[in-house]
């Protein structure tokens, strides 16, 4: 009888150990699949922040450009208006750099 009750246990602890086991590899693998679907979803976040990036930094470059345009229109313009003032300015510019430059 106890050899009985005895075998009955051991045989429960088994399936307790073969269930135990079974959940543990069901835990790792919802585990490794969180990691996986975490590492995705880092990656597309980064993915996303970096074309957002690129795209204000191509805007702020047309806006850069749209501003040098401008300013060299209106030098252009300047000049055209005022072409003797622009040659001096450009001529006494010219000697104070070469002054400083000691040349």
């Amino acid at each position: 009888m106890a050899d009985k009750k005895l075998n009955e246990e051991v045989d429960n602890l088994k399936e307790d150990i073969a269930k135990l086991s079974s959940d543990i590899t069901a835990v790792l693998n919802a585990l490794k699949q969180s990691g996986l679907d975490s590492a995705d979803e880092a990656r597309a976040t980064f993915e996303r922040e970096l074309e957002r990036r690129r795209e204000e930094i191509r805007r702020n470059m047309a806006e850069a450009k749209a501003r040098g345009d401008s300013a060299a229109a209106s030098l252009e313009e300047e000049v055209t208006l005022h072409p003797i003032r622009s040659v001096a300015l450009a001529f006494g510019l010219g000697y104070i750099a070469a002054k400083i430059m000691g040349k």
